[in-house]
C-alpha cells in the first residue's frame, strides 16, 4: 500500500490499488464516509446485536440506521479515525463499551483501544463501531483509539465507577474474565455420584451402582473480623484441625474408607470490615442470624485472595471452606458452589484492594462459624455429594420441609437433619452413596400377596459385614416411585465409632418413628457408648437402646424424562432436522446427544422426546405436550407456549417416541420441553418433564474466530422478589466470558433478558482448546416455612453454550446445474479454504418447498456433486415414491447449498442456481 500526504495532493492507493475519491481530495465536512473500506482483509463479522447488556445503549449504537443518521453530524476529517460517543459514559472495570466513529480497522487486533493507558479487549470491529471490554485495571481517563492511519481521542474521559456495596441492593457488576486451562468444571457431586461420561441428573438423581469413593479435598481458610479477633489465634486453629479430624473420622467410617476427605487448615487471617458489614444482627431480618447472602461473594474472595497470599493453590481442592470468627452464633451457607473466577474490589470502602482470581475450576461452598459442632461441618460437606429428588425435598431432613403438623422425627436419624447429634445416614443416602456392598443389601420384589420370610439386619459399625446371612438393609421396591428400607440403628459403646454417639433411643429399648412421603425406609437406629465412633453419638436415644425409624423421599415416576442439570440438555429430547437421522451430534452409535441437530430456519425440523414407563402397568393414551420457550433462560416461570400435544401408548419397563413438527421462524437459539400428562395411579409427578436448553456456535475465523452472542433470560420462579446469584464454569485457556451481572434482582415471576458472550481471543491454529463447554447456572437461597432464609443455596437451571471455532469459509454452486440421464439432476459446486471430507447439504426448492434434500462430502480440492432424481425415490423423509411434479409442463427449481456441521469450515450458505424444466408427461419430467 502506498501513503502519501494530502498537502502534496498525491494519489492515494489502498489495498485494492484502486484510486479513494475520499482520500484523493481534502476531507470536506460533509463527508461522512469512511475512507478505508475494503481494506485490511475486513472481517465483515456478524453485528452483535447487544440488547441485553445492562445498563442499556443508546438505540443508535443498536440500530445501523440509526447509527447512520447520527454520524451524519460527526463528518470525517483527513481520513483519521473519530470517536463521536461512546456508551456507557461511566461503568465499573472490565465492561463492555460501544465506541461509534469513523475510521476504525475493519479487523479487531488492527485497533488499539486504551482507556487511561490501558489496553482493553476488542471484541467485534467495524469501520464505524467498535465493541470493546475495559481492562480490570482501567481508572479515570481518556478513551483513545489508534489505528495505523491515526489515533482518535474521545470526546470526554471515560470515568471507572467503584463496585456497589452488597447493601445497596443494585446489580452486582459483570462476569468479566479469561479461561485458565482446559475449563473442565464439575462439582463434587458429580464427581463422586456420577462418573460417567452421560450424566443423568434429572429429578431423580440415584447412582446406586456407581459409588462415592476416592479422594475429597477441602480448604477450610480460617479469617476473623477487623472487631472480634480470637484471644489466641494458635489455639483457636489447633480447635479447627480437631474439628476437621472429627470430619474425616465420619466420613472415613461411614463409608468403610470408601470415601477418604483431605481436610486442609489454614492460619486465621484478618478480613476488612466488622461485623455488621458481614452479618445479619438484628432477628427482624430475613435469614436472622445468617452471613449476608449478598456479602459471600466478598466473603469467598477475600478467602481466596488469602489464599493465594499463602501460596495455597485452591485449584487443587474440591470444597471451598470458609470459617470465620464472629464472636456469636451464625448458621450457614453450603450446598452451593463458587464461581472459577473470583473478582472483589470497592474502591470506596476499601482503597487498593484488589482481588482478581481464577482457580480454573467450579468449588463446593460452605461459609461457617468457627464455633460450629463438627457435625455441622459434616452436613455441609454431605450437601456436596448427597441428592434429594429436588422437585419434590431438598437433602436437608428437617421439620420445616414438612406440611405444619406433621411428624418430623427423621431429623434426628439422617446426618442431614439433626446433624449436632452426629447421625449416620440413612438407608436412602447410605445406598445413594454406594457404601453397602451390593450382597448387603437384600432386595425384594413388592407383592400383594402376603409372605412370611426372616432376616437377619445388624447396624452399620467400624467394620463391614462380612456374615452372608445378615444384612445392612432390606429394600423393598414397589415401583420406581416407591420404595421401603428396612434398617437397624444402634447406638455404640466404647469402640472408636464417632457416629450414632447420640441418637434419640436408649440402650435396649425400641420406638417406630414415622414420617409421610411418597418414598419410606423402614430402619432401626441404636446410639453407640463409647466406642469412638463419631457418627449418631447425640441422636436423642440412650446408649444401647434401639428404635425403628420410617421415613421418607420421593424418588421416581411411571413416566420418566431427564434433565441433566450439569450442561442443561437431555438426553431425551433432541433435533432431527434434513436429512432426517443424520445427525450433527452423535455418539459413538449414531444415536443423537447433546441435542442431535441444530435446527433450520424456514423448514420442517422434527423435536423428538424419548418417554421412559417404569412402572408395572402400560401406559396407554398419555399425552406428550411439546413446548417451546425463546430465548433459552434460567429459572422457570411458567411462560412456555405450547407447540403440539400428541398420544403415545408405552409398555410397561419399555420406552416409546413421541415427536412434533416445528418450524422455527426466526434465527434465535430456543428452549424445548416436553411434558407428560399425569396418569391414572402414577405415584410421582416430579420427572414427567425434560427440557433441552443448548446452543451451538461454530464462530468464523478469518483473523480471530468471532464471537458468539446468546440473549439469555433470567426468570424468577418464586411468588416474591429473589435476587439470583449467576454463575459462569468450564471456561477453558483462549476464551473470555461476559454476562452483565454476577447478581441480578428479578421480581416474582419475572424476567430480565440479558446477553452473554463469548469471544475467542486467538486464531484457531493458536487455541490449545478447540472447543470451549460453557455453562451459566442461577442459584437462589432456599427458603423455609416460617419466612427464615435457610443456609442453602438451590440451582434454579440454566443454559450451556458449546463454541468451536471454525475456518471462515465460502461455497459456491456452479452455474447451471447439468442434466446427467433421463432423471438425473447434477449440480456441482466448491468450497473456500479447499478441504477435504466437509459436510454440504443441497437442497432443491420448488414452488418455495424444499423437495429434496442431499448430503455429500467435498473432496481435496474442495469440489463436491450433489445428485438429485426427479421422480422415483425421494432424497428426504415423506418423498418416497412419488415424481418431483406432476402434470405441470413447466417448472423452475432453485438449488443452494450449506457447509453444515464440518469439521473445520464454519457453517455458511451458497448462492442460489436455477433450472428450468418442461415436461413431456404427467409424471415424466424431462429437459426440453
Amino acid at each position: 500500500m502506498e501513503y502519501h500526504d494530502h498537502e502534496n495532493k498525491q494519489e492515494h492507493y489502498h489495498g485494492y490499488g484502486r484510486l479513494n475519491e475520499c482520500c484523493a481530495h481534502e476531507c470536506q465536512p460533509r463527508c461522512h464516509c469512511c475512507c478505508h473500506h475494503g481494506e485490511d482483509n475486513d472481517e465483515s463479522l456478524p453485528r452483535l446485536a447487544l440488547t441485553g447488556i445492562s445498563p442499556l445503549l443508546p438505540d443508535y449504537m443498536l440500530d445501523q440506521y440509526k447509527q447512520e443518521q447520527f454520524l451524519k453530524l460527526y463528518p470525517a476529517e483527513k481520513c483519521h479515525p473519530i470517536i463521536a460517543d461512546f456508551a456507557p459514559r461511566s461503568a465499573v472495570p472490565g465492561s463492555l463499551i460501544v465506541i461509534i466513529g469513523h475510521g476504525f480497522a475493519g479487523r479487531r487486533d488492527l485497533n488499539t483501544v486504551t482507556i487511561g493507558g490501558h489496553r482493553a479487549i476488542v471484541v467485534t470491529a467495524e469501520h464505524h463501531r467498535l465493541v470493546f471490554i475495559s481492562n480490570k485495571k482501567s481508572s479515570v481517563g481518556p478513551l483513545k483509539v489508534k489505528t495505523h492511519f491515526g489515533t482518535a481521542v474521545g470526546p470526554r474521559n471515560f470515568v471507572n465507577l467503584p463496585w456497589p456495596s452488597p447493601d445497596s441492593l443494585i446489580d452486582a457488576p459483570p462476569h468479566s474474565f479469561e479461561g485458565v486451562g482446559a475449563g473442565t468444571s464439575a462439582s463434587l457431586r458429580t464427581k463422586l455420584l456420577l462418573q460417567t461420561p452421560e450424566l443423568s441428573m434429572g429429578s431423580d438423581i440415584r447412582a446406586v451402582d456407581i459409588p462415592s469413593t476416592g479422594t475429597a479435598k477441602v480448604l477450610a481458610v480460617c479469617m476473623y473480623l477487623k472487631d472480634v479477633k480470637p484471644a489466641d489465634l494458635g489455639a483457636a486453629k489447633t480447635n479447627m484441625v480437631n474439628l476437621g479430624n472429627r470430619v474425616v473420622k465420619y466420613y472415613q467410617q461411614a463409608s468403610y474408607r470408601k470415601l477418604t476427605v483431605q481436610f486442609d487448615v489454614t492460619d486465621y487471617f484478618e478480613m476488612l470490615d466488622n461485623l455488621d458489614r458481614y452479618y445479619l444482627a438484628s432477628s427482624t431480618e430475613k435469614g436472622y442470624p445468617n452471613f449476608k447472602k449478598l456479602v459471600l461473594p466478598q466473603i469467598f474472595a477475600e478467602a481466596v485472595q488469602k489464599a493465594k497470599n499463602a501460596s495455597i493453590n485452591v485449584g487443587n481442592y474440591d470444597v471451598f471452606l470458609v470459617m470465620c470468627h464472629l464472636g456469636t452464633f451464625v448458621r450457614a451457607w453450603g450446598g452451593g458452589s463458587v464461581r472459577p473466577n473470583f473478582h472483589f474490589e470497592d474502591q470506596t470502602a476499601y482503597p487498593g484492594v484488589l482481588t482478581d482470581i481464577n482457580v480454573g475450576k467450579t468449588l463446593g461452598s460452605i461459609a461457617l462459624g468457627d464455633d460450629a459442632d463438627w457435625g455441622r461441618v459434616a452436613h455441609e460437606f454431605g450437601h456436596n455429594i448427597v441428592s434429594s429428588p429436588v422437585a419434590v425435598f431438598d437433602e436437608d431432613i428437617y421439620d420445616s420441609d414438612l406440611p405444619p403438623g406433621a411428624d418430623s422425627s427423621a431429623q434426628f436419624f439422617d446426618l442431614m437433619g439433626q446433624h449436632d447429634t452426629h447421625p449416620l445416614f440413612s438407608g436412602f443416602y447410605m445406598d445413594q452413596l454406594g457404601w453397602y456392598k451390593a450382597q448387603n443389601i437384600k432386595q425384594l420384589p413388592w407383592s400383594t400377596a402376603p409372605f412370611r420370610e426372616e432376616y437377619n439386619i445388624v447396624a452399620h459399625s467400624l467394620s463391614e459385614n462380612a456374615d452372608t446371612s445378615r444384612f445392612n438393609l432390606v429394600k423393598i421396591k414397589v415401583s420406581t416411585g416407591m420404595e421401603y428400607w428396612i434398617e437397624v440403628w444402634q447406638r455404640h459403646g466404647a469402640t472408636g465409632q464417632v457416629f450414632d454417639d447420640s441418637i434419640p433411643i436408649q440402650s435396649g429399648d425400641g420406638g417406630i418413628k414415622v414420617s409421610t412421603g411418597m418414598e419410606y425406609w423402614i430402619e432401626v437406629w441404636q446410639r453407640h457408648g463409647a466406642t469412638g465412633q463419631v457418627f449418631d453419638d447425640s441422636i436423642p436415644i440412650q446408649s444401647g437402646d434401639g428404635g425403628v425409624l420410617i421415613s421418607r423421599a420421593a424418588t421416581g415416576t411411571q413416566n420418566n424424562n431427564q434433565t441433566n442439570t450439569s450442561n442443561y440438555t437431555s438426553k431425551d429430547i433432541w433435533v432431527d432436522r434434513f436429512p432426517f437421522l443424520a445427525y450433527d451430534r452423535p455418539d459413538a452409535t449414531g444415536n443423537p446427544i447433546n441435542g442431535g441437530d441444530e435446527p433450520k430456519v424456514g423448514e420442517t425440523n422434527k423435536i423428538k422426546a424419548r418417554l421412559h414407563n417404569t412402572g408395572s402397568q402400560a401406559a396407554s393414551n398419555v399425552q406428550i405436550t411439546f413446548y417451546t420457550n425463546t430465548p433459552p433462560g434460567i429459572g422457570d416461570r411458567g411462560s412456555w407456549t405450547p407447540l403440539t400435544t400428541v398420544p403415545v401408548s408405552i409398555a410397561n419397563n419399555t420406552t416409546a417416541e413421541a415427536s412434533a413438527d416445528w418450524v422455527p421462524a426466526i434465527n434465535q437459539h430456543t428452549c424445548l420441553q416436553v411434558y407428560i400428562g399425569t396418569q391414572t395411579g402414577e405415584k410421582v409427578l416430579s420427572n414427567n418433564k425434560a427440557q433441552e436448553n443448548i446452543s451451538t456456535f461454530q464462530p468464523a475465523s478469518h483473523s480471530i474466530p468471532e464471537p458468539a452472542e446468546l440473549q439469555v433470560a433470567v426468570r424468577n420462579p418464586l411468588l416474591t422478589l429473589a435476587h439470583i446469584f449467576l454463575q459462569i464454569e468450564n471456561v477453558p485457556e483462549g476464551f473470555y466470558v461476559y454476562f452483565p451481572h454476577q447478581i441480578v434482582s428479578v421480581e416474582h415471576l419475572g424476567e430480565r433478558m440479558l446477553e452473554f458472550l463469548v469471544v475467542p481471543l486467538r486464531d484457531i491454529s493458536d487455541l490449545k482448546f478447540k472447543v470451549a463447554n460453557i455453562s451459566v447456572s442461577g442459584w437462589i437461597a432456599r427458603g423455609y416455612d416460617d419466612g427464615a432464609q435457610s443456609g442453602v443455596f438451590r440451582l434454579i437451571g440454566g443454559v450451556h453454550a458449546i463454541v468451536a471455532p471454525k475456518l471462515g469459509s465460502q461455497i459456491k454452486l456452479r452455474d447451471p446445474p447439468k442434466l446427467v440421464d433421463e432423471y438425473t439432476i447434477q449440480v456441482r459446486g466448491n468450497i473456500w479454504p479447499a478441504a477435504a471430507e466437509q459436510k454440504v447439504r443441497v437442497d432443491l426448492e420448488l414452488n418455495g418447498k424444499i423437495e429434496r434434500v442431499v448430503s455429500v462430502v467435498t473432496d481435496m480440492s474442495g469440489a463436491f456433486v450433489a445428485s438429485f432424481k426427479t421422480r422415483g425415490g425421494g432424497d428426504h423423509e415423506g418423498s418416497e415414491g412419488r415424481a418431483l411434479v406432476r402434470g405441470e409442463s413447466s417448472f423452475l427449481l432453485n438449488f443452494r447449498a450449506h457447509i453444515v456441521n464440518a469439521s473445520v469450515l464454519a457453517p455458511v450458505d451458497s448462492n442460489v442456481v436455477h433450472y428450468e424444466y418442461k415436461v413431456s408427461g404427467p409424471e415424466d419430467p424431462r429437459i426440453s
